[in-house]
Protein backbone atom coordinates (compact mmCIF):
# COMPACT_ATOMS: atom_id res chain seq x y z
CA UNK A 1 0.00 0.00 0.00
CA UNK A 2 1.08 3.46 -0.95
CA UNK A 3 2.41 6.02 1.80
CA UNK A 4 0.11 9.24 2.06
CA UNK A 5 2.56 11.12 0.56
CA UNK A 6 2.62 9.16 -2.92
CA UNK A 7 -1.03 9.27 -2.82
CA UNK A 8 -3.44 11.54 -4.93
CA UNK A 9 -5.26 13.40 -2.20
CA UNK A 10 -7.14 15.42 -4.59
CA UNK A 11 -10.25 13.58 -3.81
CA UNK A 12 -9.99 13.45 0.07
CA UNK A 13 -9.07 17.66 -0.27
CA UNK A 14 -12.69 17.61 -2.86
CA UNK A 15 -14.81 15.43 0.07
CA UNK A 16 -13.24 18.01 2.43
CA UNK A 17 -14.92 20.82 0.84
CA UNK A 18 -17.80 19.01 0.57
CA UNK A 19 -18.07 18.34 3.69
CA UNK A 20 -17.30 21.67 5.02
CA UNK A 21 -20.11 22.94 2.23
CA UNK A 22 -22.56 20.69 4.12
CA UNK A 23 -22.17 22.67 7.47
CA UNK A 24 -22.40 25.80 5.99
CA UNK A 25 -25.64 24.86 3.92
CA UNK A 26 -26.73 22.97 6.91
CA UNK A 27 -26.04 25.99 9.26
CA UNK A 28 -27.78 28.74 7.04
CA UNK A 29 -30.75 26.64 6.92
CA UNK A 30 -31.41 26.41 10.74
CA UNK A 31 -29.74 29.86 11.43
CA UNK A 32 -29.18 33.23 10.07
CA UNK A 33 -27.78 34.21 13.33
CA UNK A 34 -24.88 31.85 13.80
CA UNK A 35 -22.01 31.81 12.22
CA UNK A 36 -19.49 28.21 11.72
CA UNK A 37 -16.78 29.12 14.31
CA UNK A 38 -20.38 30.15 17.09
CA UNK A 39 -21.69 26.44 15.60
CA UNK A 40 -17.66 25.10 16.50
CA UNK A 41 -18.70 26.26 20.41
CA UNK A 42 -22.03 24.99 20.61
CA UNK A 43 -20.94 21.24 19.28
CA UNK A 44 -18.15 21.38 21.47
CA UNK A 45 -19.90 22.05 24.56
CA UNK A 46 -22.72 19.59 23.61
CA UNK A 47 -20.17 17.29 23.64
CA UNK A 48 -18.31 17.77 26.81
CA UNK A 49 -21.41 19.62 28.69
CA UNK A 50 -19.67 22.82 30.79
CA UNK A 51 -16.06 24.28 30.36
CA UNK A 52 -14.42 27.29 31.23
CA UNK A 53 -13.18 30.25 28.37
CA UNK A 54 -10.25 28.90 28.40
CA UNK A 55 -11.07 25.25 27.75
CA UNK A 56 -13.25 26.65 24.90
CA UNK A 57 -10.13 28.58 23.35
CA UNK A 58 -7.67 25.44 24.02
CA UNK A 59 -10.28 22.89 22.21
CA UNK A 60 -11.13 25.22 19.58
CA UNK A 61 -7.43 26.45 18.74
CA UNK A 62 -8.03 30.13 19.32
CA UNK A 63 -6.89 32.98 21.34
CA UNK A 64 -9.28 33.70 24.64
CA UNK A 65 -10.30 36.95 23.44
CA UNK A 66 -11.67 35.52 20.86
CA UNK A 67 -13.45 32.82 22.58
CA UNK A 68 -14.88 35.36 24.63
CA UNK A 69 -16.24 37.71 21.86
CA UNK A 70 -17.84 34.44 20.37
CA UNK A 71 -19.31 33.23 23.07
CA UNK A 72 -20.67 36.73 24.19
CA UNK A 73 -22.34 36.59 21.11
CA UNK A 74 -24.19 33.13 22.03
CA UNK A 75 -24.92 34.16 25.52
CA UNK A 76 -26.77 37.44 24.13
CA UNK A 77 -28.82 35.16 21.49
CA UNK A 78 -29.87 32.62 24.16
CA UNK A 79 -27.81 29.95 22.90
CA UNK A 80 -25.45 29.48 25.99
CA UNK A 81 -25.44 30.03 29.52
CA UNK A 82 -22.70 31.39 31.73
CA UNK A 83 -23.13 30.42 35.43
CA UNK A 84 -20.45 31.77 37.87
CA UNK A 85 -19.22 29.43 41.26
CA UNK A 86 -21.06 30.60 43.91
CA UNK A 87 -17.02 29.88 46.12
CA UNK A 88 -15.32 31.38 43.52
CA UNK A 89 -16.86 34.36 41.69
CA UNK A 90 -13.72 34.26 39.33
CA UNK A 91 -14.53 31.07 37.56
CA UNK A 92 -17.26 31.35 35.47
CA UNK A 93 -18.64 28.21 32.93
CA UNK A 94 -20.69 28.47 29.95
CA UNK A 95 -22.98 25.44 28.79
CA UNK A 96 -24.96 25.40 26.02
CA UNK A 97 -28.47 26.27 26.70
CA UNK A 98 -31.94 24.56 25.24
CA UNK A 99 -32.54 26.87 22.24
CA UNK A 100 -28.41 25.94 21.49
CA UNK A 101 -29.38 22.57 22.01
CA UNK A 102 -32.33 22.28 20.00
CA UNK A 103 -29.97 24.41 17.43
CA UNK A 104 -26.82 22.44 17.40
CA UNK A 105 -29.63 18.94 16.94
CA UNK A 106 -31.78 20.88 13.91
CA UNK A 107 -28.16 21.71 12.37
CA UNK A 108 -26.69 18.02 12.81
CA UNK A 109 -29.90 16.47 11.50
CA UNK A 110 -30.09 18.53 8.26
CA UNK A 111 -26.24 17.88 7.83
CA UNK A 112 -27.02 14.35 8.02
CA UNK A 113 -29.74 14.36 5.58
CA UNK A 114 -27.60 16.20 3.08
CA UNK A 115 -24.77 13.56 3.38
CA UNK A 116 -27.07 10.84 3.25
CA UNK A 117 -28.66 11.73 0.17
CA UNK A 118 -25.14 12.10 -1.40
CA UNK A 119 -24.07 8.61 0.09
CA UNK A 120 -27.66 7.25 -1.33
CA UNK A 121 -26.72 8.02 -5.10
CA UNK A 122 -23.46 5.87 -4.64
CA UNK A 123 -23.74 1.87 -5.99
CA UNK A 124 -24.33 0.66 -2.82
CA UNK A 125 -21.15 -1.37 -2.76
CA UNK A 126 -19.45 1.62 -2.58
CA UNK A 127 -21.59 3.01 -0.06
CA UNK A 128 -20.37 0.10 2.43
CA UNK A 129 -16.81 0.48 1.44
CA UNK A 130 -17.23 4.22 2.05
CA UNK A 131 -18.32 3.69 5.21
CA UNK A 132 -15.44 1.49 6.35
CA UNK A 133 -12.98 3.91 4.92
CA UNK A 134 -14.65 6.27 6.86
CA UNK A 135 -14.57 4.65 9.87
CA UNK A 136 -10.50 4.04 9.82
CA UNK A 137 -10.18 7.51 8.43
CA UNK A 138 -12.13 8.64 11.77
CA UNK A 139 -10.00 6.07 14.17
CA UNK A 140 -6.71 6.96 12.66
CA UNK A 141 -7.54 11.12 13.22
CA UNK A 142 -8.43 9.88 16.83
CA UNK A 143 -5.16 8.18 17.39
CA UNK A 144 -2.92 10.84 15.87
CA UNK A 145 -4.77 13.59 18.14
CA UNK A 146 -4.43 11.60 21.17
CA UNK A 147 -1.01 10.44 20.22
CA UNK A 148 -0.15 14.36 19.84
CA UNK A 149 -1.90 15.49 22.30
CA UNK A 150 -3.41 17.68 20.54
CA UNK A 151 -5.76 20.57 21.96
CA UNK A 152 -8.97 19.54 20.10
CA UNK A 153 -9.46 15.95 21.22
CA UNK A 154 -12.19 16.58 24.16
CA UNK A 155 -12.60 12.66 24.88
CA UNK A 156 -16.42 13.02 24.92
CA UNK A 157 -17.00 12.17 21.14
CA UNK A 158 -15.12 9.86 18.53
CA UNK A 159 -14.26 12.71 16.43
CA UNK A 160 -10.82 14.80 17.20
CA UNK A 161 -12.14 17.80 15.79
CA UNK A 162 -15.43 19.60 16.85
CA UNK A 163 -17.93 20.37 14.24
Amino acid sequence: MPAADDLDLAPLAQASRIFTAAVVRSLSAVSDTVSVPQLRVLVMLSEVGRANLGAVARELGVNASNASRTCDRLVRNGLLERRTDPHDRRQVSLAVSRNGRRLVAREMSHRRDLLAEVVADMPQRDQERFMRALRSFNAAATRLAAENGSATTTGASSSPWPA
